[in-house]
């Protein structure tokens, strides 16, 4: 009769245990499904309204585009100049493509030669009446042409002093590296360039600036406390440009980038040991 009964309990208490390991099987399955399903389902907008305060250099870092393809696809020529509210296409146009057969926006070789054909342009004054307008517009072409003699080597260093408190990984969502230190401490540029964003416009990256080294490789500066430098702003290899901010969480601290050709690479190879 006891034996009986203890059997019944222990067929009971395994049955339930199963029970149990079963729905949490299948509520983890359902996460998984889930997050799967969102990952999928996610798609990046199409069009980019522009904020005031926003460049091109800025919105292609945003959505982790080459600037030079974004201005290929918006035909948007040197020197790249955008209006507050205007729509940004985030993706080539097939009717665009069909009529420019020599367009394939995402060759590196051709976004390097329609670079270097917009500078020559710039270089080269229009043929126009001769007006006030037209002078003004040879000035400016020439002043910016100036602004675009950029070395072909890149000397890179450090940026701040500190303990590395993240690396690199792109696939785990770390874009860059950050770099620990004390509020208000020195942040240098990485490389010589010029300046093409400084702001907060960027969402998750606090007081911002972009450096362009050349046609290839920029640096980013988040979190910082304050900007020293302004946008067109010429720069020097070690010049101080911002003071060391916090993130989220308000530890203090650098959040460093290095893009090759709008995609992010790990700075520690570039950088000094």
């Amino acid at each position: 009769m006891h034996k009986s009964r203890y059997l019944k309990i222990v067929y009971l208490l395994s049955i339930s245990i199963s029970l149990v390991s079963c729905s949490q099987y299948l509520k983890s399955n359902a996460k998984t499904s889930a997050s799967q399903s969102k990952k999928a389902l996610y798609q990046p907008p199409k069009f980019h309204r522009v904020k005031k305060g926003e460049t091109l250099y800025s919105i292609a870092w945003f959505y982790g585009y080459d600037y030079r393809q974004i201005a290929l696809w918006n035909d948007i020529d040197y020197p790249y100049l955008i209006k507050p509210n205007q729509a940004i296409q985030l993706y080539p146009s097939l009717v665009r493509r069909a009529s420019q057969n020599t367009r394939v926006p995402h060759s590196k070789k051709t976004l390097s030669k329609q670079e270097k054909a917009r500078h020559q342009r710039a270089k080269q004054p229009k043929r126009a009446k001769k007006t006030a307008v037209s002078k003004d517009a040879k000035i400016k072409n020439t002043q910016t042409a100036r602004q675009l003699a950029y070395p072909s080597k890149i000397t890179w260093r450090w940026p701040t002093r500190g303990k590395m408190i993240y690396r690199f990984g792109a696939k785990r969502g770390k874009k860059g590296i950050g770099i620990s230190g004390k509020s208000g401490q020195r942040i240098v540029a990485a490389a010589a360039g010029r300046v093409v964003y400084s702001g907060s416009g960027l969402r998750g990256y606090g007081q911002l600036i972009i450096i362009k080294h050349n046609d290839t490789y920029l640096s980013a500066y988040a979190n910082n406390k304050k900007i020293w430098v302004k946008e067109q702003q010429k720069v020097k290899l070690g010049q101080h440009i911002a003071d060391m901010g916090s993130n989220g969480a308000k530890n203090s601290m650098l959040h460093f980038e290095i893009r090759k050709n709008g995609k992010p690479v790990n700075p520690v190879r570039y950088l000094p040991r």
